[in-house]
């Protein structure tokens, strides 16, 4: 086959000579594996601030990484971001599952292999050099392109795909925060959906205007992912039936369940399996705690070990979001993720509680002459320094509170200012 070179734009006088090889490839490909929208509520101050860090980030390389709980929302947030960012970036969308969190991880290579086919190009078979075409293709686009790896569980997996183009912008999802060396991302946290837009997307998928709804709602922890569950689950009974079914704690994560691929105990496994043995017993024992947050010495007090251990097991918790950050430095459950914790206890409960009490009535002092700092001597009426909350409006007189009249009888029920203060 013969090829000829024509050479215009310019006035040649003499031979012209071509020197070395002209390699003729297929134009680069615009990639669209940006998956369709899904049914969106809410989340809208998110959005804009997202939208905005994609087309202004500073410096040569921008990645967003949305870190949250397992079914909190993190893909469908990614997907509708890129849909509303989409003229942003002519270069196309690149989208893929890490699958971080699964029993067998992608793989750098793996990834670069599935990104590569993307782009329409031939693998070669060196690791390296399919790192290096992967980003000369990405830097032949005519325009910027948004990466979108969803499901990284580690900084590992998303650094080999970072594009080294400055237009480029990469956004990643993760059930961790994700930072080191190599990766520094801008994170951008997700919580759960407000009882408003909660309440929208239960109506959104049932179609129906109930007055329980506002419950069920609730009742799911404003979880979109069991949310979408309850809302499947309203197509063949009442909403009536399922309230029933999730105001029984001990069966609502089972109720919660429409087989292994949507289930809200499904989603918090993935979490679960990648934590070490002491986070995972940690973990467990939180749940004997009745209030609505603990301190670091309570959770010291239930695992049995040094709070500066303890503390460094709760921050692990934190950044995988199975624990959540309070106020004045104390950590509290989500409600459907408190539950599946205590379905997880084992061996060394009564042990955990043990402490617990032993630690809750030394900030107490004696009623009428019992031992300082020991509830089996008798009542003790607790300090006013250490519980200064009265008893909630309604509820009658508790045990063990200064407010609280007639004085202490019994140990084991714990009074409001416990519950909120320990």
């Amino acid at each position: 086959m013969e090829t000829e070179n024509s050479i215009t734009g310019g006035s040649f006088k003499g031979t012209v000579v071509q020197a070395g090889t002209v390699v003729l490839g297929p134009a680069p490909v615009r990639p669209s594996g940006l998956p369709p929208r899904t049914l969106f509520v809410g989340r809208e101050q998110l959005l804009t601030e997202l939208i905005d860090a994609l087309a202004t980030g500073h410096g040569p390389l921008l990645v967003s990484a949305l870190a949250g709980l397992g079914g909190i929302g993190k893909t469908a947030l990614a997907v509708e971001t890129a849909h509303r960012a989409l003229p942003r970036f002519p270069g196309g969308v690149l989208f893929i599952d890490l699958h971080g969190y699964d029993e067998h991880p992608v793989t750098p290579e793996q990834a670069l292999d599935t990104l590569l086919h993307a782009l329409g190009a031939d693998l070669p078979p060196d690791p390296a050099a399919k790192q290096h075409l992967y980003r000369s293709r990405l830097a032949a686009l005519d325009g910027p392109l948004l990466l979108i790896a969803d499901n990284a569980s580690s900084p590992a997996q998303v650094s080999p795909l970072l594009p080294g183009d400055p237009r480029h912008r990469t956004l990643v999802t993760s059930r961790h925060r994700l930072a080191d060396r190599t990766l520094a991302p801008r994170h951008f946290r997700i919580d759960v959906l407000d009882p408003a837009d909660s309440l929208a997307l239960l109506t959104e998928l049932t179609g129906v205007d109930d007055p329980l709804l506002p419950e069920l709602a609730e009742l799911c922890g404003h979880l979109p992912l069991a949310l979408r569950i309850a809302g499947a689950l309203l197509t063949d009974r009442s909403p009536a039936e399922l309230a029933t079914a999730l105001a029984d704690t001990r069966a609502r994560l089972a109720a919660l369940d429409l087989g292994p691929d949507l289930a809200v105990h499904t989603a918090f496994d993935l979490s679960y399996r990648r934590l070490s043995r002491a986070e995972a017993r940690l973990f467990a024992l939180l749940s004997l705690h009745p209030g609505p947050d603990l301190s670091p010495g309570a959770a010291a007090a239930l695992a049995g070990r040094p709070e500066a251990d303890t503390l460094e097991l709760l921050r692990a918790l934190t950044r995988a979001h199975l624990l959540e950050e309070a106020d004045g430095g104390r950590y509290r459950f989500h409600d459907l993720v408190r539950l599946y914790a205590a379905n997880l206890r084992g061996r060394g409960v009564r042990a955990a509680r043990k402490r617990l009490l032993g630690r809750r009535c030394r900030s107490c002092v004696p009623a009428t002459g019992a031992t300082p700092g020991c509830w089996s001597n008798g009542p003790v009426r607790c300090s006013p320094s250490s519980w200064p909350s009265p008893p909630r409006p309604g509820r009658p007189p508790s045990p063990n509170c200064p407010q609280c009249s007639p004085p202490c009888t019994r140990w084991r029920s714990p009074c409001p200012g416990w519950r909120s203060r320990r």
